[in-house]
């Protein structure tokens, strides 16, 4: 069976840094990201946490890594569709960069 298949359990690996103008305060920012990702977490089918990344050296932003899982890719697309509105609403931050990856589970 191929692996474009519709019936594949999926899985969506990503890493967002988010960029908090004029905020430099790490404890505040800590404080904004973890409480937009508990409820993240309630809402949808997700493990995710902050990260220390060494390629971010700038104090006004945050990075935040994750995986999103669906039963098939027709969900996952809708899940993470949804997932990326909700960041994009409630984090007190913009999204300045994304990365993501999909892999399929035969």
């Amino acid at each position: 069976m191929p692996l474009s298949t519709p019936d594949h359990p999926i899985c969506h690996i990503f890493r967002i840094v988010f960029e908090f103008y004029l905020n430099d305060n790490e404890e505040e920012k800590q404080r904004s990201i973890n409480r937009v990702l508990k409820e993240a977490r309630k809402k949808f089918n997700l493990s995710v946490t902050t990260i220390n990344d060494t390629s971010v050296e700038n104090p006004e932003r945050g990075v935040v890594v994750g995986s999103l899982c669906a039963k098939n890719k027709f969900y996952l697309g809708e899940q993470k569709n949804k997932l990326m509105e909700y960041f994009d609403q409630e984090m007190p931050a913009r999204i300045i960069l994304e990365d993501h990856q999909t892999i399929e589970i035969e």
